[in-house]
C-alpha cells in the first residue's frame, strides 16, 4: 500500500456502540480496535492504485492484514491477532480462508463487512428470522 498516504491516515472511525452491542461484545477494545482499522485499510485497497491488486476475479475487494501490522499498530501478540481474528469472523465482521500450510509472513485475503451492513443483517435476523435478500 501507498505508505506515505497510510502514515498521513491519522484518525479512523470506530463504531461507539460496538462496545455495547451484545454481539460484538465478545470482543474486546483491541477486538474492536482491530476490526475498525481494517475497515478503513478496505478504503484503501479502493484506490485506484490499489484497486486490481486488492480486488478478487468476483470484483470483491480484500485487504491483507498481517500479524507484524497487528503488533506494530496494536502492540498485541500473534497468539492475541489470531485470537481476535477468529472472533471476529464467528461474528461475521471479517471473512477468510484459513490457509491449509501455515506459511511465515503470508496472510490471506480478508474480506472485511462494513458495519452499518452488518448490524442491518443482524437485525433482520434478531427481529424478523428472515435472511436480507435486498
Amino acid at each position: 500500500m501507498n505508505e506515505l498516504y497510510e502514515r498521513g491516515a491519522s484518525y479512523f472511525e470506530v463504531y461507539y456502540e460496538m462496545f455495547s452491542d451484545k454481539k460484538t461484545r465478545v470482543l474486546n477494545a483491541n477486538g474492536i480496535i482491530l476490526y475498525s482499522m481494517m475497515a478503513n485499510q478496505v478504503g484503501l485497497s479502493k484506490r485506484p492504485e490499489n484497486a486490481k491488486k486488492y480486488t478478487n476475479k468476483n470484483g470483491e475487494v480484500f485487504i491483507i492484514f498481517t500479524e507484524l501490522q497487528a503488533k506494530q499498530k496494536l502492540n498485541i501478540s500473534k497468539a492475541t491477532f489470531f485470537k481476535l481474528k477468529k472472533q471476529l469472523k464467528d461474528i461475521g465482521l471479517i471473512d477468510y480462508k484459513d490457509q491449509v500450510e501455515k506459511k511465515n509472513g503470508v496472510s490471506t485475503p480478508i474480506y472485511v463487512t462494513p458495519y452499518e451492513l452488518w448490524k442491518k443483517k443482524q437485525n433482520n435476523v434478531e427481529y424478523f428470522g428472515l435472511p436480507d435478500f435486498c
